[in-house]
């Protein structure tokens, strides 16, 4: 990352580390009105090559752990419905837990036991108002990183595949790399692990992917914490869908 950064939304210029505080304050400038009562999250992540991975989002007080986890599985992690958790102050969160609980704490996501994708919630900042808020919402994203551009380690044009181990290779080149564990590059912390190439991401709408996951669950006689009911109600439009504000 550059010494000096551009926030996306007011222009300003700040140092690579200020600007993730940046961020939650000028968000929760920006749409006082729109969103009173509700908190600026930040999620961030390192990811393949350091690189700082970051979604900021506004959420509702009354949403739970549960819509939470579903989101980050859905926009940065799935792959094959592993297991997550919520820690904050080295203690568990249920996934029943409502946000507003912990807004004012620092919190720790797991996601998969095994090969480990850790992601960072900061203290989160209320949008303050003394007008009734224009439009409510359980959880919606403001802002993300934009996603890294690498280089072919052949022709050092603009890489689209990688092989897991920090070689990225161009569609012309593909071949040259070990086919078993190529992948595509996507805009994921998860990047890299084996098994996750983004697919799931792209190919798979909200509702399929917990019934993925229940199927899952199931399978393995786990009790998720999860409910579908809870989801569905995440969000005020009639869709239900979590839709981007950039």
């Amino acid at each position: 990352m550059p010494r000096r950064v551009n926030c996306q939304l007011c222009k300003k210029s700040f140092g690579c580390k200020q600007i993730y505080v940046h961020y939650a304050v000028c968000i929760a400038e920006k749409y006082t009105q729109e969103y009173s009562g509700h908190y600026v999250v930040s999620f961030l992540s390192r990811g393949m090559c350091n690189n700082q991975y970051y979604i900021y989002a506004i959420i509702n007080p009354k949403t739970t752990f549960a819509t939470i986890d579903n989101y980050l599985r859905n926009k940065w992690l799935n792959c094959c419905g592993h297991l997550s958790n919520f820690e904050c102050e080295k203690k568990q969160i249920s996934k029943r837990a409502t946000f507003k609980t912990y807004a004012d704490k620092d919190i720790i996501y797991e996601y998969d036991m095994g090969s480990t994708t850790t992601i960072y919630m900061q203290k989160s900042i209320l949008i303050k108002s003394d007008k009734e808020p224009l439009k409510t919402t359980y959880l919606h994203n403001v802002l993300q990183n934009d996603p890294f551009k690498f280089n072919c380690k052949i022709c050092d044009k603009p890489a689209s595949y990688h092989d897991g181990v920090y070689q990225f290779v161009c569609e012309t080149h593909k071949d040259k790399a070990d086919n078993y564990l190529l992948t595509q590059i996507v805009n994921s912390p998860r990047m890299g692990e084996r098994c996750f190439d983004g697919d799931y991401l792209r190919d798979i709408t909200f509702k399929q992917n917990y019934v993925a996951l229940q199927d899952r669950f199931s399978s393995l006689n786990v009790d998720s914490d999860d409910s579908w009911e809870t989801y569905e109600n995440s969000d005020s439009s009639e869709t239900g869908e979590i839709t981007d504000i950039l």
